[in-house]
C-alpha cells in the first residue's frame, strides 16, 4: 500500500473500494516501471507548507480543503518519512 493511498483512506478522503482499486492498480503497474536512480525528497514541516500555500495566493490551492487539513498533511508527511523513503533504499 502506498503512503498516498494509506493517508487518503485513513483520513476518510476516499472509500474502501476506491482504496482497493488504487492499490490493485499500483501493485500491478509498478512492476513494469524501472526504479529511479535518484529520488529528491523535499522535507518541510506541515505548518511551513500551509503557510507557503497561503502566501502563494493560488485560489485553487488556497481554498482547497486538503491543504487546510492539518491531520491529513501530518499523516502523509509521517507516512512518507516512516515507510516510503525506507522502501526506496
Amino acid at each position: 500500500m502506498s503512503a498516498f493511498s494509506f493517508t487518503l483512506h485513513n483520513n476518510t478522503l476516499y472509500c474502501y473500494l476506491a482504496k482497493g482499486f488504487y492499490d490493485y492498480m499500483v501493485n500491478n503497474s509498478l512492476i513494469e516501471l524501472l526504479r529511479p536512480n535518484v529520488i529528491l525528497y523535499l522535507d518541510a514541516p506541515v505548518d511551513v507548507v500551509q503557510r507557503n500555500i497561503q502566501a502563494k495566493g493560488d485560489e485553487l490551492d488556497k481554498n482547497s480543503p486538503v491543504w487546510k487539513n492539518t491531520r491529513y498533511l501530518n499523516d502523509i508527511y509521517n507516512e512518507y518519512r516512516k515507510n516510503f523513503l525506507k522502501e526506496q533504499q
